[in-house]
């Protein structure tokens, strides 16, 4: 590490984001945007749209985006030319996030931010345009593989699983950079099972109003991938404008095993990719990191679905918030400058840099 470069690792991700730095300085911050509602609010709250705790100020008179929703601008098919808003609303959002850095004027930054496993070219062009106007030296290496990075303190074999709202990301991690078979993305998470939800309750109860914010609370509070469930009721608006108590168990239940099923999928796709001398380690260390780390039972079943590859250990990370981007940190410090020339050269081409990492040692 050089002591006059300022190091900083994020995590921007599709509900909240995070950056930290090499001064200790920590940020957090919700990916939301809230835009005025009409002339007024834009005449009592201004033209700009808002960030951070603004936003919650002034909730009722905004209407709320989230320009990474359900991976958007990060993956997917349609992001070669993303709409400008979006871009420049991702750009307020990461402004808002790396003030909180305070990083030095004039001073040689290197940083290092997370980006889905299995991104296109034209993503990671998305990206860059995003963070390059704030942090110009940048590179981005896969969001578990920076998990990873920050959580091992030696090269072992290990599987990371980032559950995140926009997108779930997998990575078979063992020592150096991941080439593309030891990745994959996928394009559901938090936000796909709430969407599920909200159609499964209102497909069971139509006379139900359920927004996507409610069905995450209900989520969050009740989601559990247990194999019996007992009823789960919860009270909900309906349209003629009263509320009632529903048992909402069923669809909560089938919201969660979509996920799980395909992400087991993912996971049993990716174990098959990895040699039978290896893969035992790999089955006692997978890991689940991000967000999504938090749905009840989901360690449980995935030891269950793959126990047809042997003995399974899921454990789940020591800090969803900061994990990813203290990882991204950790390896912006320890990397030499010909593996940083390297990683840079390689953030916006389908290949990794095939040199071995240092240990992530403090």
């Amino acid at each position: 590490m050089t002591s006059d470069i300022f190091y900083a690792g994020i995590d921007l991700g599709s509900m909240n984001s995070a950056a930290v730095a090499s001064n200790s300085c920590r940020a957090f911050l919700p990916t939301t945007v809230g835009i005025p509602k009409d002339g007024l609010a834009a005449t009592l709250l201004g033209d700009e749209p808002l960030v951070g705790e603004s936003i919650e100020q002034h909730k009722m008179a905004l209407k709320l985006v989230r320009p990474f929703q359900f991976g958007a601008l990060k993956y997917g098919e349609q992001i070669a030319d993303p709409p400008v808003h979006a871009v420049s609303y991702a750009k307020k959002v990461l402004r808002q996030l790396t003030q909180g850095l305070e990083i030095p004027d004039g001073q040689q930054v290197r940083c290092v931010m997370g980006a889905p496993s299995r991104s296109t070219l034209e993503n990671k062009q998305t990206l860059l345009s995003v963070v390059r106007e704030i942090m110009p030296t940048v590179a981005l290496v896969p969001e578990p593989f920076a998990v990873a990075y920050g959580l091992f303190s030696t090269a072992r074999q290990a599987l990371i699983i980032d559950v995140g709202a926009g997108t779930t990301d997998l990575c078979h991690y063992y020592g150096a950079f991941p080439q593309s078979d030891d990745q994959a993305t996928l394009a559901v998470g938090g936000d796909r099972i709430d969407q599920w939800l909200t159609e499964l309750i209102m497909e069971e109860y139509p006379e139900t109003e359920v927004t996507l914010e409610a069905a995450r609370v209900i989520k969050e509070m009740h989601g559990d991938l247990k194999s019996e469930h007992g009823p789960c009721e919860v009270v909900l608006p309906t349209k003629d404008g009263e509320s009632r108590a529903y048992d909402v168990s069923s669809a909560l239940a089938q919201s969660c095993r979509l996920f799980a099923d395909q992400l087991t999928l993912a996971v049993s796709d990716l174990l098959r990719q990895i040699p039978d001398h290896f893969r035992a380690e790999v089955l006692s260390n997978i890991v689940l990191a991000g967000g999504g780390s938090r749905l009840h039972g989901l360690g449980n079943a995935l030891e269950r679905s793959c126990s047809c590859f042997g003995l399974c250990k899921v454990s789940a990370i020591y800090d969803s918030r900061f994990a990813g981007a203290d990882g991204a940190l950790k390896l912006a410090m320890r990397i030499n400058d010909d593996t940083w020339s390297a990683l840079t050269q390689t953030t916006l081409s389908e290949a990794s840099p095939s040199q071995t990492l240092p240990g992530a040692a403090a």
